[in-house]
């Protein structure tokens, strides 16, 4: 029989391993080692949260809630980022 497992995410969600492991390869696929140091001080304004995520190649939602999980963003800070209503992840 084969294992399932269900991943949820909220604030009140107690991480298991295999959440965490989950969560460790999707940062190191979405921002290669290369920009890691950049992306671990990275100022959190709108433009250089756009300007980092077209270097890496990757939306600027994805660079957000990176950064959200990690602690250096609010939960609700730069959700605009997140959404193409506001055309920031057209680029």
């Amino acid at each position: 029989m084969e294992k399932k497992a269900l991943f949820l995410e909220g604030d009140n969600i107690i991480s298991t391993k295999e959440e965490q492991e989950a969560n460790e390869f999707s940062a190191r696929v979405l921002i290669p080692r290369q920009y890691q140091q950049r992306y671990q001080n990275l100022p959190g304004s709108s433009l250089e949260v756009i300007k980092f995520a077209r270097q890496v190649g990757v939306s600027p939602g994805i660079v957000v809630g990176q950064l959200q999980h990690i602690g250096r963003l609010q939960r609700t800070e730069l959700n605009l980022s997140k959404g193409d209503s506001v055309g920031v992840t057209n680029f």
